[in-house]
């Protein structure tokens, strides 16, 4: 018996927003490290995701998930979303 229900779609993820959105691993998201820096300067994502340092989100290569709502973005599972005042 499945404890989660069947998802055809292993790479959609329902987002805590409701929106269908996906979900992959950190490194795959970005083309390489310093695309990801880019953001992060930018946006703060290593920060969106709970990680102090952009080295450090980017060697943990966490299972993120995100949608067309900003707010989505984080970490699979861990109830990490957003970035201040985003909560």
């Amino acid at each position: 018996m499945r404890k989660t229900p069947y998802n055809p779609h292993p790479n959609r993820y329902r987002c805590r927003s409701g929106l269908m959105g996906w979900t992959c691993r950190l490194q795959a998201v970005y083309e390489c490290f310093g695309e990801f820096l880019a953001y992060c300067d930018t946006y703060g994502i290593h920060l969106r995701l709970g990680f102090q340092t952009p080295e450090a989100a980017w060697a943990a290569n966490p299972q993120v998930c995100g949608s067309t709502d900003p707010r989505d973005y984080g970490m699979v599972g861990t109830g990490i979303r957003g970035g201040p005042g985003t909560r």
